[in-house]
Protein backbone atom coordinates (compact mmCIF):
# COMPACT_ATOMS: atom_id res chain seq x y z
CA UNK A 1 0.00 0.00 0.00
CA UNK A 2 1.59 2.92 -0.81
CA UNK A 3 0.70 6.24 0.90
CA UNK A 4 0.52 9.90 -0.01
CA UNK A 5 -0.20 13.15 1.93
CA UNK A 6 -0.11 16.46 1.46
CA UNK A 7 2.04 18.96 3.16
CA UNK A 8 1.08 21.47 6.20
CA UNK A 9 1.24 24.32 4.09
CA UNK A 10 -1.60 23.02 1.95
CA UNK A 11 -5.39 23.92 2.42
CA UNK A 12 -6.63 21.50 1.16
CA UNK A 13 -5.58 18.43 3.05
CA UNK A 14 -5.62 15.13 2.48
CA UNK A 15 -4.55 11.19 2.46
CA UNK A 16 -4.28 8.94 -0.52
CA UNK A 17 -3.86 5.49 0.08
CA UNK A 18 -3.22 3.19 -3.71
CA UNK A 19 -2.53 -0.22 -3.66
CA UNK A 20 -0.29 -1.77 -6.08
CA UNK A 21 1.20 -4.96 -6.17
CA UNK A 22 4.87 -4.52 -5.80
CA UNK A 23 6.99 -1.33 -5.00
CA UNK A 24 8.34 -0.92 -8.51
CA UNK A 25 9.91 2.39 -9.11
CA UNK A 26 7.54 3.07 -11.82
CA UNK A 27 4.41 3.07 -9.63
CA UNK A 28 5.75 6.37 -7.96
CA UNK A 29 6.65 7.68 -11.34
CA UNK A 30 2.85 6.48 -12.54
CA UNK A 31 0.53 8.15 -9.90
CA UNK A 32 2.36 11.40 -9.63
CA UNK A 33 2.89 12.07 -13.18
CA UNK A 34 2.02 15.94 -13.88
CA UNK A 35 3.00 16.67 -10.39
CA UNK A 36 5.63 19.42 -9.36
CA UNK A 37 6.44 20.26 -5.99
CA UNK A 38 8.16 18.42 -2.85
CA UNK A 39 8.00 14.73 -2.01
CA UNK A 40 9.22 13.65 1.03
CA UNK A 41 9.75 10.16 2.20
CA UNK A 42 12.34 7.97 3.71
CA UNK A 43 14.75 8.23 1.38
CA UNK A 44 13.16 5.69 -1.41
CA UNK A 45 15.20 6.01 -4.28
CA UNK A 46 11.81 5.86 -6.80
CA UNK A 47 10.89 9.59 -5.91
CA UNK A 48 14.91 10.85 -6.75
CA UNK A 49 14.16 9.56 -10.92
CA UNK A 50 11.02 11.25 -11.09
CA UNK A 51 11.43 14.67 -13.33
CA UNK A 52 10.33 17.90 -11.99
CA UNK A 53 9.89 16.93 -8.19
CA UNK A 54 12.08 18.41 -5.24
CA UNK A 55 13.01 15.23 -2.33
CA UNK A 56 13.48 16.07 1.08
CA UNK A 57 14.42 13.64 3.32
CA UNK A 58 13.14 12.50 6.77
CA UNK A 59 15.23 12.95 9.69
CA UNK A 60 12.92 10.86 12.12
CA UNK A 61 15.18 8.03 10.12
CA UNK A 62 18.24 8.87 10.95
CA UNK A 63 17.72 9.71 14.48
CA UNK A 64 16.01 6.02 14.77
CA UNK A 65 19.27 4.35 13.20
CA UNK A 66 20.95 6.45 15.68
CA UNK A 67 18.90 4.83 18.36
CA UNK A 68 19.76 1.47 17.30
CA UNK A 69 23.28 1.94 17.13
CA UNK A 70 22.82 3.10 20.91
CA UNK A 71 20.93 0.44 21.93
CA UNK A 72 23.63 -2.50 20.45
CA UNK A 73 26.81 -0.81 22.11
CA UNK A 74 29.00 -3.21 23.94
CA UNK A 75 28.11 -3.57 27.27
CA UNK A 76 30.10 -0.99 29.18
CA UNK A 77 30.22 1.56 26.58
CA UNK A 78 29.39 5.21 28.34
CA UNK A 79 26.52 5.99 25.85
CA UNK A 80 27.05 9.75 26.15
CA UNK A 81 30.65 10.00 25.90
CA UNK A 82 30.32 8.06 22.21
CA UNK A 83 30.08 10.44 18.91
CA UNK A 84 27.04 8.89 18.12
CA UNK A 85 25.12 10.12 20.98
CA UNK A 86 26.68 13.64 20.14
CA UNK A 87 25.21 13.23 16.13
CA UNK A 88 21.61 11.77 18.10
CA UNK A 89 21.49 15.40 20.44
CA UNK A 90 22.31 17.31 17.46
CA UNK A 91 19.22 15.80 15.75
CA UNK A 92 17.33 16.25 19.05
CA UNK A 93 17.89 19.69 18.49
CA UNK A 94 16.93 20.68 15.40
CA UNK A 95 13.94 18.99 16.05
CA UNK A 96 13.63 21.23 19.33
CA UNK A 97 14.12 24.05 17.32
CA UNK A 98 11.06 22.96 15.20
CA UNK A 99 8.72 22.67 17.81
CA UNK A 100 9.91 26.80 19.08
CA UNK A 101 9.58 27.60 14.87
CA UNK A 102 6.22 26.09 14.99
CA UNK A 103 4.45 27.21 17.94
CA UNK A 104 6.44 30.76 17.34
CA UNK A 105 6.01 31.76 13.85
CA UNK A 106 2.89 29.62 12.62
CA UNK A 107 2.33 29.21 8.80
CA UNK A 108 4.81 32.29 8.23
CA UNK A 109 6.70 29.47 6.21
CA UNK A 110 8.83 32.52 4.74
CA UNK A 111 10.19 32.96 8.57
CA UNK A 112 10.59 29.88 9.07
CA UNK A 113 13.05 29.77 6.26
CA UNK A 114 15.00 32.32 7.59
CA UNK A 115 15.47 30.79 11.13
CA UNK A 116 16.31 27.31 9.52
CA UNK A 117 19.18 28.86 8.16
CA UNK A 118 20.39 31.14 10.77
CA UNK A 119 19.74 28.30 13.36
CA UNK A 120 19.23 25.19 12.53
CA UNK A 121 21.73 25.25 9.45
CA UNK A 122 24.84 25.56 12.08
CA UNK A 123 23.45 22.22 13.97
CA UNK A 124 22.81 20.24 10.91
CA UNK A 125 26.75 21.75 9.30
CA UNK A 126 27.96 20.04 12.96
CA UNK A 127 26.30 17.01 12.51
CA UNK A 128 27.46 16.37 9.18
CA UNK A 129 31.35 17.16 10.23
CA UNK A 130 30.90 14.28 13.13
CA UNK A 131 29.34 12.23 10.24
CA UNK A 132 32.28 12.52 7.71
CA UNK A 133 34.64 12.25 10.47
CA UNK A 134 33.36 8.96 11.85
CA UNK A 135 32.13 7.11 8.60
CA UNK A 136 35.58 6.36 7.39
CA UNK A 137 36.10 4.35 10.34
CA UNK A 138 33.34 2.25 10.77
CA UNK A 139 32.99 -1.28 10.36
CA UNK A 140 30.99 -2.39 7.33
CA UNK A 141 27.77 -3.91 7.69
CA UNK A 142 27.57 -2.86 11.36
CA UNK A 143 24.78 -0.73 12.57
CA UNK A 144 26.30 2.31 12.58
CA UNK A 145 27.69 2.18 9.01
CA UNK A 146 24.19 1.25 7.66
CA UNK A 147 23.06 5.02 9.82
CA UNK A 148 26.20 6.79 8.24
CA UNK A 149 25.79 5.71 4.83
CA UNK A 150 21.59 6.71 5.37
CA UNK A 151 22.99 10.17 6.31
CA UNK A 152 25.76 10.37 3.40
CA UNK A 153 24.18 8.64 1.16
CA UNK A 154 20.79 11.11 1.32
CA UNK A 155 22.55 14.40 2.53
CA UNK A 156 21.25 16.43 -0.51
CA UNK A 157 17.61 15.46 0.42
CA UNK A 158 18.28 15.85 4.12
CA UNK A 159 19.59 19.60 4.09
CA UNK A 160 16.73 20.95 1.48
CA UNK A 161 14.48 21.33 4.75
CA UNK A 162 16.73 24.55 5.47
CA UNK A 163 15.65 25.68 1.47
CA UNK A 164 12.05 25.66 2.67
CA UNK A 165 10.01 25.89 5.42
CA UNK A 166 6.66 24.64 4.67
CA UNK A 167 8.08 20.99 5.08
CA UNK A 168 8.26 19.62 7.97
CA UNK A 169 11.52 17.74 9.41
CA UNK A 170 10.12 14.77 9.02
CA UNK A 171 7.81 12.55 7.36
CA UNK A 172 6.00 11.01 11.05
CA UNK A 173 2.92 12.55 9.75
CA UNK A 174 2.57 10.25 6.68
CA UNK A 175 3.84 7.68 8.82
CA UNK A 176 1.13 7.64 11.22
CA UNK A 177 -1.28 7.12 8.64
CA UNK A 178 0.68 4.38 7.52
CA UNK A 179 0.33 2.63 11.28
CA UNK A 180 -3.40 3.11 10.72
CA UNK A 181 -3.79 0.71 8.03
CA UNK A 182 -1.47 -1.77 9.61
CA UNK A 183 -3.06 -1.61 12.64
CA UNK A 184 -6.54 -2.22 10.69
CA UNK A 185 -4.79 -4.95 8.66
CA UNK A 186 -4.23 -7.02 11.81
CA UNK A 187 -7.87 -7.35 12.20
CA UNK A 188 -9.12 -7.44 8.70
CA UNK A 189 -11.34 -10.68 8.25
CA UNK A 190 -12.65 -10.37 4.70
CA UNK A 191 -10.52 -8.49 2.92
CA UNK A 192 -7.61 -10.70 1.33
CA UNK A 193 -7.71 -10.11 -2.44
CA UNK A 194 -6.46 -7.23 -4.50
CA UNK A 195 -10.04 -5.93 -5.06
CA UNK A 196 -10.52 -5.67 -1.34
CA UNK A 197 -7.07 -4.36 -0.70
CA UNK A 198 -8.17 -1.72 -3.46
CA UNK A 199 -11.16 -1.01 -1.49
CA UNK A 200 -9.58 -0.62 1.41
CA UNK A 201 -7.52 2.20 0.26
CA UNK A 202 -10.47 3.91 -0.80
CA UNK A 203 -11.91 3.73 2.49
CA UNK A 204 -8.75 4.54 4.36
CA UNK A 205 -8.54 8.09 1.74
CA UNK A 206 -11.74 9.00 3.09
CA UNK A 207 -10.99 8.32 6.83
CA UNK A 208 -7.74 9.69 7.27
CA UNK A 209 -8.63 12.70 4.76
CA UNK A 210 -11.48 13.29 7.20
CA UNK A 211 -9.89 13.04 10.59
CA UNK A 212 -6.73 15.34 8.88
CA UNK A 213 -9.78 18.40 8.34
CA UNK A 214 -10.45 18.04 11.92
CA UNK A 215 -13.67 15.77 10.98
CA UNK A 216 -15.75 13.12 12.84
CA UNK A 217 -15.12 10.34 10.09
CA UNK A 218 -18.42 7.95 10.61
CA UNK A 219 -20.43 11.22 10.48
CA UNK A 220 -18.83 12.72 7.46
CA UNK A 221 -19.11 8.95 5.48
CA UNK A 222 -23.05 8.87 6.91
CA UNK A 223 -23.18 12.67 5.55
CA UNK A 224 -21.23 12.18 2.26
CA UNK A 225 -23.73 8.65 1.13
CA UNK A 226 -26.84 10.63 2.25
CA UNK A 227 -25.30 13.38 -0.28
CA UNK A 228 -24.79 11.56 -2.86
CA UNK A 229 -27.97 9.18 -2.68
CA UNK A 230 -30.16 10.05 -5.84
CA UNK A 231 -27.76 12.68 -6.65
CA UNK A 232 -26.13 13.38 -9.97
CA UNK A 233 -22.16 13.40 -9.34
CA UNK A 234 -21.23 16.32 -10.75
CA UNK A 235 -17.67 18.28 -10.30
CA UNK A 236 -19.78 20.85 -7.95
CA UNK A 237 -21.23 18.40 -5.43
CA UNK A 238 -17.84 16.64 -5.36
CA UNK A 239 -16.37 19.77 -3.91
CA UNK A 240 -19.05 20.29 -1.81
CA UNK A 241 -18.96 17.30 0.21
CA UNK A 242 -15.16 17.17 -0.10
CA UNK A 243 -13.67 17.39 3.59
CA UNK A 244 -11.93 20.23 3.66
CA UNK A 245 -15.06 22.17 1.94
CA UNK A 246 -16.30 25.25 3.72
CA UNK A 247 -20.03 23.90 3.19
CA UNK A 248 -20.12 21.00 5.72
CA UNK A 249 -22.18 21.05 8.67
CA UNK A 250 -20.50 22.12 11.80
CA UNK A 251 -21.55 19.23 13.36
CA UNK A 252 -19.15 16.98 11.60
CA UNK A 253 -16.61 18.29 12.99
CA UNK A 254 -14.95 17.59 16.40
CA UNK A 255 -14.52 21.11 18.16
CA UNK A 256 -16.98 23.09 16.14
CA UNK A 257 -20.11 23.63 17.70
CA UNK A 258 -23.29 23.64 15.42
Amino acid sequence: MWVYKTGRSEEKKMVLYQFENDRKYDRASDYLEGFNGVIQSDGYQAYANIKDIKNMGCFAHIRRKLVEVMDVAPKGTVIKETQTYKMYQLINKLFYLEKVYDKKYKKDYDRITRERKTKSLPVLEEFYEIVKTVAPHTPKKSHLDTAMTYAINNEKYLRYYIEDGRVEISNNSAERCCKSFVIGRKNFLFSNSINGAKASGAAYSIIESAKINGLKPYEYIEYILTRMTGNKLTADLLEKIMPWSEELPKNLYKNKKA
